[in-house]
């Protein structure tokens, strides 16, 4: 979303590009479309990171999604010249219509209403996405024990001791599972 701001300030300030034909309800459209992009693509990621099953294939998995929605999607040419099919097919893409959307905000400053279709499918993949992310992310708890906490020199186990009655009171005692408490007395 801040790219998408710094590109389209950069465009109107040093290019002096006309964005949106100076339609100020264009450039709501141009934050709402990309505010909408940043969430479901954030979903994909998660839904792609969750269906991987380690680090290692996540990339590949991602790239798997990414590069042919990029090239169909109509980002660095227009859709319409595929065949029919393939054409329906793309429409339908999570990116087609974020595109499309900002395409027609940027360039011809269309408003909110005239792109519901579009609104309507981005909504649609959030959800999905979403409930994909939801399905197969999978938590990760890590529970340290009072040896590895100090051997990585997270905590230091140090006796404190009472020099008016000579009694000593070790710090591990205070350890409980992830939470460390600290206690010492005055000497």
């Amino acid at each position: 979303t801040i790219q998408t701001v710094v590109l389209f300030i950069i465009g109107v300030l040093i290019l002096d590009i006309n964005i949106a034909l100076g339609n100020i309800y264009a450039w709501i459209n141009i934050g709402i479309f990309s505010i909408l992009g940043s969430i479901l693509f954030l979903f994909i990621g998660l839904a792609i990171s969750g269906a991987s099953p380690n680090e290692d294939y996540a990339a590949p998995f991602a790239n798997l999604v990414t590069f042919p929605m990029m090239f169909l999607s109509g980002v660095f040419f227009d859709n319409d010249i595929l065949p029919g099919s393939i054409s329906t097919f793309t429409d339908l893409l999570p990116l087609s219509p974020l595109v499309e959307s900002l395409r027609e905000s940027a360039l011809y400053g269309t408003n909110t209403f005239e792109l519901l279709p579009e609104l309507g499918i981005i909504l649609a993949w959030i959800i999905i996405a979403f409930v994909i992310g939801v399905k197969t992310f999978k938590w990760e708890w890590f529970y340290f024990s009072k040896s590895s906490l100090v051997k990585y020199g997270i905590i230091k186990l140090v006796t404190f001791s009472n020099v008016s009655s000579g009694e000593s009171d070790d710090v591990s005692t205070w350890t409980t599972g992830p939470i460390v408490l600290f206690s010492t007395k005055c000497l």
